[in-house]
This record gives structure tokens, sequence and C-alpha cells, in this order.
């Protein structure tokens, strides 16, 4: 497991639930959070009560020399690194029969997409070819992952919801 994703996953499930509009009801279960791909059951002022699954703003690369963050890209997985099992599993972005949303961290908000929606509409631009630009499939090493880079200007139309939050930096 790479630390320093998982730390700042931690770190954005903490602030999302910080947000004053956002009412934690519950953290998600170890089973619910790997199975099902959602953090927390939340009620939301004006948009009700949801199981949520926070992302964290994404680096590029992964390598301890790239410290910044590529905000100009949106991380989408849809297939899971190799589990204990020896299997992979669809990832979190692809919908799973679970009702629940994700929350995409931005520099001074989360915004909340629909993955039934959202991933339909992926499948549609995902590119047949390999790397790490707008729509082409990417995976990481021996992970067996599968994820691709989505234009932050084009998820905007599914958004939801959004949440504002400061930058406690």
């Amino acid at each position: 497991m790479n630390t320093i994703s998982f730390l700042q996953g931690k770190q954005a499930e903490d602030l999302f639930v910080s947000i004053p509009n956002v009412e934690l009801v519950r953290k998600a279960t170890p089973n619910e959070d790997i199975l099902e791909h959602w953090d927390v059951l939340v009620n939301i002022k004006d948009f009700g009560t949801h199981k949520i699954d926070v992302k964290s703003k994404k680096r590029k690369y992964r390598h301890p020399q790239d410290t910044t963050k590529k905000n100009e890209a949106i991380w989408w997985e849809l297939q899971t690194v190799r589990r204990s099992d020896g299997k992979n599993y669809i990832g979190w972005g692809v919908p799973n029969g679970i009702d629940r949303k994700i929350a995409l961290q931005g520099n001074h908000s989360f915004v909340i997409v629909d993955p039934n929606v959202v991933y339909p509409e992926i499948m549609k631009n995902l590119q047949n070819s390999y790397g790490r630009e707008y729509w082409q499939k990417c995976t990481r090493g021996t992970h067996n992952d599968l994820i691709t880079s989505l234009p932050p200007k084009w998820i905007m139309q599914f958004v939801e919801h959004k949440l504002c939050f400061e930058d406690k930096k």
C-alpha cells in the first residue's frame, strides 16, 4: 500500500466530514469500504443522506520526488489493484449496485457525482490505448489495476452537489 496516498485519502475523508453542512452518520466498516466502495454515510444539508466515497486530490505520478498535485486531471478507477486473494474487482468508479456517490476533492471544494451517471459516459470516451493522457487506459506495474484520467471541466457537467471548504494550508 502506498502510505502517502493512504494518508491523503484519510485526510480528505476527515476534511469532508468537517465541512459545516455535512453531518457524519457513521463511517463505513472495512468490508463496506473495500467491497462496496464507500467511506462515510453522511447527511448533507439541502442534499440528503448518502453513502459517499471520498477521493483526495491525486498526483500524476506516485514517485516520492513528485510532490505536486495533478489538479488538472481526475483519476478514475475502473478495476482495483489485485487483492490478497489474487483477484481484481471492479473499481470505485464503476456502478456496483450500491446507492452511493463519489466526492472528488478540488482546491477549495468537493464536487459530488454519481458513478451510475458518469461511468457510461466515460466508457463512450475511453481510448483503446495506454498512457497518462486524458481518456487513455493506465495500469500501474504489477498492480494489475485499470484507471483513466479525466478532464476536470468534463466532469463538471455531472456535478450533483458542491461543498466548499477552507484550505487549511
